[in-house]
């Protein structure tokens, strides 16, 4: 996993230098190898990564700007032209360093596309900016004058740990509802940047703002017909798919069987693009067969295929094995697939790809409200009756509950179908974790309601980001949570995505050719609720033992009343509380971590 370290400070005072002097001998001394380094004045940036073919440092020509220094973690391509892959940039230089120093950093959402976290400092001022993807984590905090950047602070040993303090507040809303992203990490000091964000500091004074809206490219809908939509979202997958392949040898692609994977499958397929293993997971338990779909996917596409076998009976991993991170991480509870992957024969994957991103990106949705859209962009037009029908398709509702569902919906979006689910989780201090979201998430800006809850549904997307080392895979890469990608599915309306009246409807004809038809056309796909169900039966004892008397009890974050409500193994029970489980879990075993800090 490609990871970061940087510290960025104001060279001209005395005081910050120094303290900047010191944080960086700690870091040569703590060190066992010599890491790569980007250094200017007023700034350090540190590869911290681990077995990496290319370096993910990107210089930034600042020569004759005059506007301080700066650089690029992570990977940046051209803006895309057709289906061809985008070129890989080792730098930035001429005219578009010169608007990238002088705009802090925004310039670079407009000149390229990549996975990134870009750097600049000038005196007083410095900017961090993430790309809208979040693919690589981006935590910040200032000690003595010094703002300190990093993706894994459990790489960064050389920092004063003991200056940091657990954020309660922000583990009470955790334990409440994990999938809320707000900057807030499990520490005070330490906030996250998040996707699209820039960070701007100014002496001692800081300010985030969103810099990459994905309203803004919503609010501007193409034009085109279906097949023309079809025939442009191909040409983009295809060159995001290749373009990220053409960066790392060997690939794996993580092949369910479902569409999205299988239609990865497809366009990394292509001519010229080196070869890719297919790894399907077969999980050993009641849940519908998925090898075979994965297989003709596969078959189909001309790309060798792997099984690994999946037991649901194996453990928790131990509730003292979590990095002292800055937040609890969901992964800490992921399979670890070494032994199943070696006994598959399988060699380290430079990359492992996956299809996350099409659910929310082609409209993976059963929502009528793509009619209401479509009022709101075409109004009263010969295509009413046929979309009406389509949205009553898509919802499985009559005319009439769709006409009731979306003309109330004409004059303005309301809440988002996220929103309203957030609120139904909201317990002890709920209300302000609705309150901290992003703008974005909360106000439609004049978007009609089928996209403005596409856009919400974002923030989800980007969750699947790998945060841990996985030591079968060097890189985990979701090529459709590419920027480019995002912002064309942006701006095709809802109605069009779903079109006919078939959820990822526009994906299906798009994709036509580059998968077998049974899953082009199939409408369902296997789940792993029998797995999970069996995982959390083997595990569900161990788990609650740990959870009693330990730290996240002791702290008052949860009592013998909250831990009633799981002592149950009925299978009806458990699938209520089992995912709350193994997130208390996790919490757990963070907050162990930092309370047993030296």
């Amino acid at each position: 996993m490609r990871a970061f370290f940087a510290m960025l400070w104001n060279p001209e005072d005395p005081a910050v230098q120094t303290s900047a002097a010191r944080i960086r001998a700690r870091f040569d001394e703590d060190l066992r190898h010599k890491p790569r380094l980007i250094e200017a004045a007023g700034l350090v940036l540190a590869d911290l990564s681990l077995d990496q073919k290319t370096s993910p440092l990107v210089a930034v020509e600042t020569a004759g700007a005059g506007c301080g220094s700066a650089a690029i973690f992570g990977t940046l391509f051209q803006p895309p032209v057709n289906d061809q892959p985008a070129s890989r940039l080792p730098k930035l230089d001429g005219l578009a360093a010169g608007r990238f120093l002088r705009s802090g950093g925004r310039s670079l959402l407009a000149d390229a596309w990549g996975s990134y976290v870009a750097l600049v400092s000038d005196g007083e001022q410095a900017s961090i900016v993430c790309d809208p993807g979040a693919s690589i984590p981006c935590y910040f905090t200032r000690q003595d004058g010094v703002l300190l950047v990093f993706s894994h602070l459990e790489r960064c040993r050389f920092l004063n740990l003991q200056r940091f303090t657990v954020n309660y507040d922000f583990l009470s809303r955790l334990l409440a509802y994990d999938r809320i992203q707000t900057g807030e990490t499990g520490l005070k000091e330490i906030r996250e940047l998040l996707g699209g964000q820039r960070l701007f500091v100014s002496g001692s004074t800081e300010r985030t703002e969103q810099v990459w809206d994905p309203r803004a490219h919503a609010a501007d809908p193409l034009r085109m017909r279906p097949a023309d939509a079809a025939a442009t979202l191909r040409d983009m997958a295809a060159c995001m798919a290749r373009t990220w392949a053409r960066q790392y040898d060997p690939t794996h692609l993580d092949l369910s069987g479902g569409f999205d994977s299988s239609a990865l499958a497809g366009l990394l397929a292509a001519p010229g693009t080196p070869p890719v293993i297919t790894v399907h997971q077969r999980l050993l338990s009641d849940d519908p067969f998925e090898a075979d779909h994965a297989r003709a996917a596969a078959a189909h596409a001309g790309l060798a295929y792997r099984e690994i076998r999946l037991d649901p009976r194996q453990p928790l991993p131990a509730p003292d094995t979590h990095p002292r991170s800055a937040r609890p991480q969901r992964q800490f509870i992921g399979m670890d697939l070494s032994g199943p992957r070696r006994e598959a024969g399988l060699p380290i994957a430079d990359a492992c790809f996956t299809g996350q991103g099409g659910d929310h990106l082609f409209l993976a949705d059963r929502s009528p409200l793509g009619f209401c859209d479509f009022l709101r962009h075409e109004g009263l037009n010969g295509r009413i009756g046929q979309e009406l029908i389509d949205a009553a398709r898509l919802s499985g509702l009559s005319v009439w509950s769709v006409l009731r569902a979306c003309l109330p919906r004409l004059a303005g979006s309301g809440p988002s179908d996220l929103e309203r689910s957030i609120a139904a989780h909201r317990e002890k201090q709920g209300h302000r974790a609705l309150r901290d979201l992003p703008g974005w998430m909360l106000r439609p800006d004049g978007l009609p309601p089928a996209k403005f809850n596409q856009v919400c549904n974002l923030m989800h997307m980007v969750q699947v980001r790998e945060q841990f080392d996985r030591p079968w895979a060097r890189n985990v890469v979701h090529p459709y949570i590419s920027q480019p990608l995002m912002e064309l599915c942006l701006r095709i309306p809802a109605y069009i995505l779903t079109s006919g009246g078939v959820n990822r409807g526009l994906a299906r004809q798009a994709f036509k050719g580059l998968l077998p038809e049974t899953i082009r056309q199939r409408m369902t796909k296997g789940s792993s609720t029998s797995y999970f169900m069996d995982y959390l039966m083997t595990n569900h004892d161990a788990a609650l033992r740990v959870l009693r008397g330990g730290a996240l009890q002791s702290a008052g974050l949860v009592c013998d009343a909250d831990l009633e409500t799981m002592t149950s193994r009925e299978t009806y029970k458990i699938s209520h509380t089992g995912r709350r489980l193994l997130v208390w879990y996790a919490v757990e075993a963070w907050l162990r971590a930092w309370r047993t800090q030296p």
